[in-house]
């Protein structure tokens, strides 16, 4: 199969959208300030800027903020990329609520069914012999904890606003 094929398969499983959704929530919760998991809704807007390449550039270690992350779409003359956010969340619901299933099933996220939140578990052991994940997913993995440090400095209204999406 080619390389193309692999990867399309590879990202469209919300298998990786469930280690990808861990990440997430490990680096919301380490950098919260005092020390907070996120509410489910976060789980969604994050999955759709995740899943996609446009976005994910923008996310890097060398970005201080949020704010920096959205600035650099203005600036750029990318601006129309952020309005559509809102849309693909909404395509990616039943990606992200599947995403969501297979990590609290695997036990990579815990639920708090009274809040509406979701804890991460502790690192998951992997299994000697068992597969190995590609520099890709490592890398995505890694701007996924800062997309999390991000949004554990503002809350919802605020997140929502930096990022034009409508709850």
């Amino acid at each position: 199969m080619s390389n193309l094929v692999d990867e399309v398969r590879e990202w469209n499983t919300p298998i990786i959208g469930a280690f990808l959704l861990w990440h997430f929530t490990t680096g919301y919760k380490q950098n919260h300030p005092y020390g907070e998991s996120p509410v489910v809704i976060l789980h969604f807007i994050a999955t759709g800027i995740l899943t996609s390449n446009d976005f994910l550039k923008a996310i890097s270690g060398h970005r201080p903020n949020l704010e920096s992350f959205v600035r650099n779409f203005t600036d750029s003359h990318e601006s129309d990329l952020l309005s559509c956010l809102h849309q693909r969340i909404l395509q990616r619901r039943a990606y992200t609520t599947a995403a969501i299933d297979i990590a609290v099933s695997s036990g990579l996220l815990v639920w708090d069914c009274e809040q509406a939140i979701l804890h991460p578990a502790d690192a998951p052991r992997i299994k000697r012999g068992g597969l190995k994940l590609g520099n890709d997913i490592k890398r995505v993995a890694d701007k996924a904890e800062i997309l999390g440090k991000w949004f554990s400095k503002h809350d919802i209204p605020s997140i929502t606003a930096y990022l034009g999406v409508v709850l």
